[in-house]
Order: structure tokens, then sequence, then C-alpha cells
């Protein structure tokens, strides 16, 4: 057994030790992931797999530029360890999570090549209460890859803006580009992409 998948083990037990001595009903907050893996599918893709504390409905979807593919599922608390998602492994160059809007979190998995998602599935594991969540990745060809890929969301449409009554100077916006529930990329030292960016906004403001 390797070093990496001993800390998997280890991890998963303590998942496992954390949910029977406080379990989470579908009331009570968020799922809890707690421990994450990058492996070999069944059908020879990569294979990456995420404990949580109860069962969540996810939907997956790839896009282009940059090639990734998205998984959206209900709010979930990560706490996860600060290397994960960190080390390229098969189809998977690294991958992120976080909360995406109010009760909604994505995972988003960067892809080290054209891959399309071939299966998502959550399933309870009855010895210790906890759930598998498993996102499976088979390769593909750019065009396969981009007949399945879906357009990028549309921005937001800003809200107009009423002129200050004798004001003619132009008015200028600062857009920081993340914040509130998106908090961009997070460094290895932790640090958020949102409190970068919008420290750098007020200071060109």
């Amino acid at each position: 057994m390797t070093r990496r998948a001993v800390r998997f083990l280890l991890r998963t037990l303590l998942a496992a030790a954390w949910l029977g001595h406080a379990p989470v009903s579908a009331g009570e907050g968020p799922a809890v992931a707690i421990a994450a893996e990058v492996g070999t599918a069944p059908d020879g893709g990569t294979r990456l797999s995420i404990v949580l504390s109860r069962p969540v409905e996810a939907r997956a979807f790839v896009m282009e530029r940059p090639d990734r593919a998205v998984v959206e599922m209900p709010e979930v608390n990560f706490q996860l360890p600060p290397e994960a998602g960190r080390r390229r492994e098969g189809l998977v160059a690294s991958y992120r999570y976080g909360l995406f809007a109010p009760g909604r979190s994505r995972l988003v998995i960067d892809l080290a090549q054209t891959a399309t998602v071939t299966r998502v599935a959550s399933a309870p594991r009855p010895r210790d209460g906890a759930t598998l969540l498993t996102i499976d990745l088979a390769r593909t060809d750019r065009d396969g890859f981009r007949r399945a890929a879906v357009a990028p969301e549309p921005p937001p449409t800003p809200a107009a803006l009423a002129p200050t009554p004798g004001d003619t100077r132009p008015l200028v916006i600062v857009d920081a580009g993340h914040g509130g529930t998106d908090p961009g990329a997070i460094a290895a030292n932790g640090a958020f992409e949102k409190d970068i960016v919008f420290g750098v906004a007020r200071e060109l403001a």
C-alpha cells in the first residue's frame, strides 16, 4: 500500500469516527467533505473520489478555454487538507472547490488533456455512514470535447447607475472580478484571490 493510499485510508477512518459521533441530518446544514483522492477509474480513465458526510446530488459538464470539468452540487463544507487538488495525476492537472453561490458549491477540475465526464455517482457506505462521491473522466479528442463542452455562463448584467445631477465627469467603474461567494483561486498559503484583487481595486480607485 502506497503512502498516499495510507493517508487516504486514515482520513476515511477519521471521517467515519467523526460521523459516528456527530451525525448530520438533512436539515442541519451542508454536507462535509473530509477526504479526497485521485486514482484510476475501472475503464482506465481517471477517478476523483471525495468522502462526504452524507449523499448529495451532483451534475457535471465540461468547458473549453481553459479545458475543465465542472461538478455542481448543493452547498458542501470542504474540510480537505491544504494539499488537496495540487498534484497532477492522470487526466487531472489540478482541482479546486468552494462556494459558488448561496446554497451551491462547485468542484472545478483543470484537465491535463481533453476528457469527458463519463460518470458522477454519490453512494452511501453503510459500514461507516460516509458517502463516496466519484467523478470518472475518460480521454477524448478535441472535436469530441468541443461537442461536449457547454458555453461559458454570461456575465451578470450590471445594474444601471444614475448620474449625479450636475456632474459631467465621466464615470469610471473598477471591477475587482471576484467577491462574495466566489473566492477565485486559493493560493498555497490559503489567501483568496478575491481578497487580493479587491485590495488592488481599492488602491486603484
